[in-house]
């Protein structure tokens, strides 16, 4: 696993990679778009030079452009679109007095003045009220509008001269109050606006003759109210602005504070966007290569004014590009601005180019990138994975062989594999073959040893005896008769326990030689049930005998095994204790249980009861016991190949063996 996810590195390195040629590219589609504004800038001088625009003081008004009529009646709905692109008016001694917007079409001008007033005032010209200045034919007339009841204002000049009164008639006013103070809507034909505008908001705070305060468009040293311009497009401008924006483009001449002046050119697509699937290289771009943008908002084709980075730095001198996101969903443009000086113009020109041609070829790039590292990390992965496979199944194999290497009779069976391979496992299973190789002689060795002890000490021993029966033939001292009879004793001993070898030994041969015979199970049972009436002292004897149960095997086998159960049974249980002996049918096998009570077997002899010389008896017992009755219990049952098992009986109480014999018919 930690390989696999090491080639993870391969397909990372390449992202990297990309990502500087990526923005190798960028750089180069910056230094373009810087040269393209270059010759857009130089195809721009003779309008520039023979236009009004540019020599504009630091503040100045936009006109927006409509295609129809507003309705003059002093609410801002028809204007809640551009609430937020309405200029400040602030006030003489700081602050924000209010807020101005201007719209025009080719016949009317309109203008809404909301302001701010906590106490308004509605005493015609010694209230609350505001004076607009219009430079109509290069004259300044200015005009005084106070609210009156709700829907209406009053327009008047504030001059007694005739031109100043036309000038008044020809405005229509409505107010109506707001949360913050009030808001003016005002209406006059388009050739009234000029290129200049003065908007004096006066506040009373009381009846008296002084102002409680001032503001509006203020002059430039701010000491009171002057004329500011007003920015708006230039049709003459946009139309050689569209004869050389390049196709594809799209094109921005703005003032110093961001307003458009003129606007030309549409931002291209070569994405399909009919595909389903055509924002995919787009988010795969925003999200792997491209730039940090210089903000989150993109920009709208009517907008009225523009910020951003790139402008701020062209009002310096400085030309620069900035990458923005586009309109449309996952895709970026790249935004160039530089100043315009022609004839000391303070202007900006600003150009956009979407970055699809950058983004597919990075996209294609990224694709190819992706499909040769799957490819390369999918034959990584699957040749990891059939190694990994290929390991552990030959782990497992080695792991089973050695589980299984020794069998429950003790006996060396299993066969180590892969002995033959040449790599680290192929050594451990050729170290592990070693050390079977040398446990199998050493097992050999233990099972041939009780028969060649008993065949060795037989004669030793009968020297022994005889020298003892000899020497009891004379007259010996009390003290050595005491020696001769502990020394008769232990001879006894020395020869049942070689009886006991040798009865195995023949036993395992007469296993081995036994004759397979048909019989009934429960017949032979009884029939050692009823000797054992006589053996249990005063011991409880509970027999319960189900039947008949026909087997193919030994008789004579199975009764000696139930004369090693019983006996073991027997030499556990109490005086006052019971033994109970059960055949029955659990689940179509006949079983054979005998429980007695009585010592528990401990836990960690439970599977080690069965083998050889293994014995859980005190050492101090008067018997001989070597352990070798529940190992011939074990050979005879596995002959009749039958299952025998040792278990506590419930809460310690003494100790259950069974004998679980093959379905009838499932012996052969």
């Amino acid at each position: 696993m930690l390989m696999g996810l090491l080639t993870l590195l391969l397909p990372i390195g390449g992202w990297q990679w990309l990502v500087q040629i990526e923005a190798l590219l960028r750089e180069n589609q910056d230094q373009s778009m810087l040269a393209t504004s270059d010759g857009v800038a130089l195809a721009l001088g003779p309008t520039l030079q023979t236009s009004s625009l540019g020599h504009h003081a630091p503040r100045s008004l936009y006109v927006r452009s409509l295609n129809s009529d507003f309705s003059v009646d002093g609410y801002a709905a028809e204007w809640s679109a551009w609430r937020d692109s309405l200029s400040v008016l602030p006030a003489q001694w700081g602050g924000e007095m209010g807020r101005v917007g201007i719209a025009a079409n080719r016949n009317r001008a309109w203008l809404l003045i909301e302001v701010n007033d906590d106490h308004p005032l509605y005493r015609g010209l010694r209230g609350d009220h505001v004076v607009i200045t219009l430079t109509d034919q290069r004259r300044l007339v200015r005009v005084a509008i106070t609210p009156g009841p709700p829907g209406s204002a009053d327009v008047q000049a504030t001059t007694a001269d005739v031109e100043a009164q036309v000038v008044a008639r020809r405005i229509q006013a409505a107010f109506q109050p707001t949360i913050s103070g009030y808001a003016i809507e005002l209406v006059m034909p388009r050739n009234m606006l000029g290129e200049q505008i003065g908007i004096e908001i006066i506040d009373h705070y009381d009846a008296s003759d002084t102002p409680f305060r001032r503001g509006g468009t203020l002059a430039a040293n701010e000491s009171g109210v002057g004329l500011w311009p007003l920015a708006q497009r230039d049709s003459t401008l946009e139309t050689a602005l569209a004869r050389v924006v390049p196709e594809g483009t799209r094109a921005w001449v703005v003032d110093r504070q961001g307003k458009v002046v003129a606007q030309a050119g549409t931002l291209s697509s070569q994405l399909d966007t009919d595909s389903a699937w055509y924002w995919l290289p787009g988010l795969v771009y925003r999200w792997l290569l491209s730039p940090q943008l210089a903000d989150d908002t993109p920009r709208e084709y009517d907008t009225i004014q523009l910020q951003g980075e790139e402008i701020d730095q062209a009002v310096l001198g400085i030309a620069s590009t900035v990458w923005r996101p586009a309109a449309a969903q996952f895709t970026v443009v790249a935004s160039s601005a530089r100043p315009l000086t022609e004839a000391g113009k303070q202007l900006v020109l600003v150009l956009e180019q979407r970055s699809d041609a950058l983004l597919l070829t990075a996209n294609s790039a990224l694709r190819r990138l992706m499909v040769y590292s799957m490819i390369a990390l999918g034959i990584t992965w699957l040749a990891l994975f059939l190694f990994a496979t290929r390991l552990s199944l030959r782990i497992r194999r080695l792991a089973a062989a050695a589980d299984s290497a020794l069998s429950q009779d003790g006996d060396l069976r299993a066969e180590i594999p892969d002995t033959s391979s040449r790599d680290e496992l192929g050594d451990l299973a050729r170290s592990f073959d070693h050390v079977m190789d040398e446990l199998g002689q050493y097992n050999s060795y233990l099972k041939s040893l009780a028969s060649k002890l008993s065949h060795e000490l037989n004669t030793p021993l009968a020297v022994v005896r005889s020298s003892l029966d000899n020497l009891a033939r004379h007259d010996l001292p009390d003290q050595a008769t005491t020696y001769a009879d502990r020394a008769r004793d232990g001879a006894e001993r020395l020869r049942l326990i070689l009886r006991s070898l040798s009865e195995a030994n023949r036993l395992e041969q007469a296993i081995s030689n036994a004759e397979s015979e048909g019989f009934d199970l429960a017949e032979v049972i009884v029939g050692c049930c009823r000797g054992y009436v006589h053996l249990v002292g005063e011991r409880k004897l509970h027999t319960r005998i189900d039947g008949p149960f026909k087997l193919q095997g030994a008789p004579d086998l199975i009764a000696q095994m139930l004369d090693k159960l019983f006996d073991n049974a027997v030499g556990f249980t109490p005086q006052d204790g019971t033994i109970e002996i059960t055949l029955d049918d659990e689940h179509g096998r006949p079983t054979l249980s005998i429980s007695n009570t009585g010592p528990a077997l401990p836990d960690h002899l439970r599977q080690r009861l069965f083998e050889s010389m293994v014995s859980i008896r005190p050492h101090n017992s008067d018997n001989t016991h070597l352990g070798l009755g529940l190992h011939i219990v074990r050979l005879i049952a596995r002959y009749h190949r039958a299952k025998v098992r040792a278990n506590n009986l419930p809460n310690e109480q003494g100790v259950q063996f069974q004998v679980i014999f093959p379905r009838t018919g499932d012996q052969n």
